[in-house]
C-alpha cells in the first residue's frame, strides 16, 4: 500500500487539536487525563505498525467486546468476520464456539505496559496492536463502561504504487494504490478499482465503508456499546 511518508506519523489531538507524532502525543493525552478521576481507566495506542493511529481511554469496567466493536465500526467491518483479540497468550474470539469470547472487563485482564493483538478476518487478515501507554487501577468502581477518543492519525495520502502520484484509489485484488491510468491494464479486473479509505482494511475484503465518526468535526468522542453519546 502505497502512502505518501510525510503524513505517515502526525495526528491531532481530539480534545484541543494540537498536532503531535504518534509516539509525543502519548504524553500529550496524558495531560488530558482528570487526577480526581478515580474510578479504574487506561490509555491505549492502537496501531497497525504503519500510518494509522489513535490513542482511546477506556474504563475498566468496558468489556473487550466493547472495544471489539468500536473497532468495527471505525476501521474494520465489512462482512462480519471472526475477530479475536490476543493477551497474554490467551485469545478471546467473536463468535461463540471458537473458545473464550470477549464479554470480559479489562481491569480483569490488562496491565500497565502491556502490548497485545486484535485480528479482523481470518482469510484476509488485518492485525492491530494495541498497547496499554497508562493504567489507573483503583478499588473504586463508579460503573463507567465507554471509550472515549483521544486522538487519532492525519488523514492518510495515498500515492500510486507505479507512478508515485497522487491517488483515492486502490485495487480491490491486488491491493495496490492506483491511480487511473495506471490501473488500467496493471493485470487485474477492470472493476477492482474502489476508493482508497482511511483504514488499516483498505484494499481487503472489498471493504470501502471508512471510519464512521473519528474525522467528523464537532461529533463527540465517546463510545459506549449502543453507539456514540454526548457528554453533558
Amino acid at each position: 500500500m502505497a502512502k505518501d511518508a510525510g503524513n505517515e506519523n502526525l495526528g491531532k489531538c481530539k480534545i484541543c487539536q494540537q498536532s503531535e507524532t504518534m509516539s509525543d502525543m502519548e504524553a500529550h493525552v496524558k495531560t488530558h487525563i482528570s487526577a480526581g478521576d478515580a474510578d479504574t481507566h487506561y490509555i491505549l495506542r492502537i496501531d497497525d505498525r504503519g500510518a494509522f493511529w489513535m490513542y482511546i481511554q477506556a474504563y475498566g469496567n468496558a468489556l473487550l467486546r466493547t472495544i471489539d466493536k468500536f473497532l468495527r465500526q471505525e476501521w474494520l467491518e465489512c462482512c462480519g468476520h471472526t475477530s479475536a483479540f490476543t493477551i497474554h497468550d490467551t485469545s478471546y474470539y467473536s463468535h461463540s464456539g471458537m473458545g473464550k469470547g470477549m464479554n470480559v472487563k479489562l481491569q480483569n485482564i490488562l496491565r500497565d505496559g502491556d502490548v497485545f493483538k486484535h485480528e479482523y478476518d481470518f482469510g484476509t487478515t488485518t492485525t492491530l496492536r494495541l498497547s496499554v501507554v497508562s493504567a489507573r487501577i483503583s478499588p473504586a468502581v463508579v460503573g463507567k463502561r465507554g471509550i472515549q477518543v483521544l486522538a487519532v492519525h492525519d488523514l492518510v495520502k495515498f500515492v500510486c504504487a507505479v507512478c508515485n502520484a497522487p491517488t483515492k484509489y486502490v485495487c480491490n485484488e491486488c491491493s495496490r494504490t492506483l491511480c487511473k491510468s495506471c490501473a488500467h491494464g496493471h493485470g487485474c479486473d477492470e472493476d477492482s478499482l474502489i476508493y482508497a479509505v482511511q483504514s488499516p482494511r483498505v484494499g481487503l475484503c472489498a471493504y470501502d465503508s471508512g471510519p464512521a465518526t473519528l474525522f467528523r468535526e464537532g461529533t463527540s468522542t465517546h463510545y459506549v456499546p449502543g453507539g456514540w453519546y454526548a457528554i453533558e
